[in-house]
């Protein structure tokens, strides 16, 4: 796993942070070879009694009876080890936690990972926002605080998570923002390589938390986030300026300072995700990473996935492409 890592957004500080993390790589490869690998010409080798010319300049034979020593070592223990059908085995998928603020970009980032790792087929997108109660009949959706954790149908969004991570198909449940309503529509995920989990408090319970292979928690300066949740509220929710604000101060605003903002200890990633450029460099040592560790699990994309990724991306980046000039027109007109 990661350790603690802020990404940046400039290219010369991340590039700087992918060189140094490449060294330490390398030199923790290194430490993990055994001494017989690499040795100089001033290398003193003992032999199986202990004793050694200390000068390097001996005839070999220690040095090649402790090579040989550890081969046979190796050996016994492989033959002790006991043979397993590797195609009988479940190959557990990459989950990956995705956390933030309201509006911070948790989706953005999710999306764009989604499509750079081949989409779907291959990559479940898992949203937090499915797993919301519906809300009393008798209570106003202004007096309810959708951002505690309350608020969630926790027992469901648990037993969903580990049956994806078994690789079953499962029925994962709707939800309306408009009506604050569980829908009686289901949609069917099926296994996947890699599980997007996304959402404003899934690094809160352990329950969840627990059966991430890794944690990221993208971050935005609280005006930010604001700014885009009014744009988001108001164009996809048809929600009015003030009771957008009213709602942040009053419900938004604590829950975060209380629930998720502190998450942010739990996350092996933390990504800042402002206004201006986005942080694709982080994206992409993300995109990596995950990679390697799906290919480490033999989880490794058919050629038919790539065709089928590579027209997917397409789609996907004229798609990202039209929301940013839609997002850009409502800006120009708010402001």
């Amino acid at each position: 796993m990661l350790s603690l890592l802020r990404v940046h957004a400039r290219r010369a500080v991340a590039v700087a942070a992918v060189a140094g993390g490449a060294a330490f790589g390398v030199a923790r490869w290194r430490a993990a070879q055994p001494a017989y690998c690499a040795p100089n010409a001033n290398t003193s080798y003992g032999d199986a009694n202990g004793n050694g010319n200390g000068n390097g300049n001996g005839n070999g034979d220690a040095h090649s009876n402790n090579a040989l020593l550890i081969r046979k070592a190796i050996t016994a223990r492989q033959r002790t080890q006991p043979e397993v059908d590797s195609t009988q085995l479940h190959k557990k998928p990459f989950i990956i936690g995705v956390t933030g603020g309201t509006a911070s970009g948790k989706t953005t980032v999710c999306t764009e990972i989604f499509r750079q790792l081949g989409g779907e087929g291959r990559v479940a997108l898992l949203q937090m926002d499915r797993f919301y109660k519906t809300l009393p009949a008798h209570k106003p959706a202004n007096l309810h605080n959708f951002d505690e954790p309350d608020a969630f149908d926790w027992p469901l969004f648990v037993e969903t998570l580990q049956k994806l991570s078994t690789g079953s198909a499962v029925q994962v449940p709707r939800y309306s923002f408009d009506t604050h309503k569980r829908l009686p529509e289901v949609d069917t995920f099926e296994g996947a390589d890699v599980i997007l989990v996304e959402g404003i408090l899934t690094l809160h319970d352990s329950r969840i938390r627990d059966q991430f292979d890794l944690k990221v928690f993208v971050e935005a300066d609280a005006d930010v986030r604001l700014a885009r949740r009014i744009q988001r509220d108001m164009v996809e929710r048809s929600r009015q300026v003030d009771g957008i604000i009213d709602q942040y101060l009053r419900t938004v605003k604590p829950a975060h300072e209380r629930f998720i903002g502190p998450s942010d200890r739990w996350a092996d990633i933390i990504i800042p995700w402002h206004d201006g450029p986005h942080n694709e460099l982080a994206i992409e040592m993300l995109v990596q990473h995950i990679n390697t560790e799906v290919y480490k699990r033999g989880l490794v994309p058919s050629v038919e996935q790539d065709a089928s990724a590579q027209q997917q991306n397409q789609k996907m980046q004229q798609q990202l492409q039209e929301d940013k000039t839609k997002a850009g027109k409502i800006k120009r007109a708010i402001l």
